[in-house]
């Protein structure tokens, strides 16, 4: 009995959190991402989608490594990409350009000390109300007929790896080709008061 009662009051929690995207919401925002690259797949804008929800915790496992692949990714841009870019739907998260380093507009530290605070705390139920949200963008994308760079495909791909239990998602090819990012996603509260001073 209070096993079912858990479950019920978690699935009301998921209905809820699912209400508040409404359709033209998820169309603004992925006219939105289209607009900055008319080229995005299906993948990219899952991915945006998924760091709103939950932000850089999927590729950090601690400061140190954090520091390691943030240098990797310094040496490797060679100009501004994303510079700043809301994630999702209402951008609670934040891409910050690793090249604000390189120029020297954001020291190392601050920018690491911000990522590692931007780290939110998951769990299944999380997972529950993003598997939900993603099939609502689904729905919407193909309810309003929105043209998505290798839909058909990339839907394929990401059900195959949510069976899985896969949940985070890479950039296409296509996009790192043509867009080149580089980037770490920041909690927008602490960008604002963190990060958006320095740049």
């Amino acid at each position: 009995m209070k096993k079912t009662i858990l479950f019920l009051i978690g699935l009301m929690v998921c209905v809820g959190a699912y209400a508040q995207m409404a359709d033209e919401e998820v169309v603004v925002a992925i006219k939105r991402m289209q607009e900055r690259y008319p080229r995005i797949t299906l993948c990219d804008i899952y991915k945006s989608f998924y760091q709103e929800r939950f932000g850089p915790g999927h590729i950090i496992e601690s400061k140190e490594k954090a520091e390691n692949y943030l240098t990797q990714e310094m040496g490797r841009t060679q100009g501004m990409s994303v510079q700043v870019e809301p994630t999702g739907l209402r951008g609670d998260f934040v891409r910050v350009d690793v090249f604000f380093i390189n120029v020297g507009q954001i020291d190392k530290e601050t920018y690491l000390n911000a990522l590692m605070k931007s780290v939110v705390e998951t769990d299944n139920n999380a997972v529950t109300m993003w598997l939900m949200d993603w099939e609502h963008i689904q729905r919407v994308i193909e309810k309003y007929g929105l043209k998505v760079e290798n839909y058909k495909e990339d839907k394929e791909f990401i059900r195959k790896r949510i069976e899985k239990g896969v949940y985070e998602m890479n950039h296409s090819r296509l996009f790192n080709e043509l867009y080149h990012p580089h980037y770490r996603i920041i909690r927008r509260d602490i960008f604002e008061t963190e990060i958006r001073p320095l740049i």
